[in-house]
C-alpha cells in the first residue's frame, strides 16, 4: 500500500501551481489498487486543478462535506471543502467529517474508511 499526504499551495492566483502539484502527486503515488492520497488541496471539488486526482482515483467523501472554516465565519453553512482523501477506483470507500472543533486547526477532521480488494 502507498499513502501520500500533501498540502497544495494556497491562495487565489495559484491554480496552475496546484494543477502541477496534483499531477506530480498522481505521478509519485501511482495508480495501483492500494493507493491513498489525501490532504489539504486548497481547491474546491469542481476546480480544474483537482481533475488529475478525480481522473485517476475516487474520492472517499462523495457527500462533499465542508472541512475548512475561515476564522470569523461561524456556522456549518460557511464551511468550504478543501480537504480530501482519494483512493483507487476498485476500493470500497466512504468518508465523513466530524462536527467536533479542533482548536489547533481551522480544518475539521476528515475520516475515511477504505477496504481494498
Amino acid at each position: 500500500m502507498r499513502f501520500c499526504g500533501a498540502h497544495l499551495t494556497p491562495g487565489t492566483g495559484h491554480a496552475s501551481v496546484r494543477l502541477a502539484q496534483a499531477k506530480g502527486l498522481v505521478q509519485r503515488a501511482g495508480t495501483g489498487a492500494r493507493v491513498i492520497v489525501g490532504g489539504d488541496f486548497n481547491a474546491h471539488p469542481k476546480d480544474a486543478e483537482l481533475k488529475p486526482l478525480y481522473s485517476h482515483y475516487q474520492e472517499c467523501d462523495t457527500a462533499n462535506h465542508g472541512t475548512f472554516q475561515r476564522k470569523g465565519t461561524p456556522g456549518a453553512d460557511r464551511l468550504s471543502k478543501l480537504d480530501y482523501v482519494f483512493t483507487g477506483k476498485n476500493a470500497l470507500a466512504d468518508g465523513s467529517v466530524t462536527a467536533d472543533h479542533v482548536s489547533i486547526s481551522d480544518h475539521r477532521p476528515l475520516i475515511s474508511t477504505i477496504v481494498f480488494p
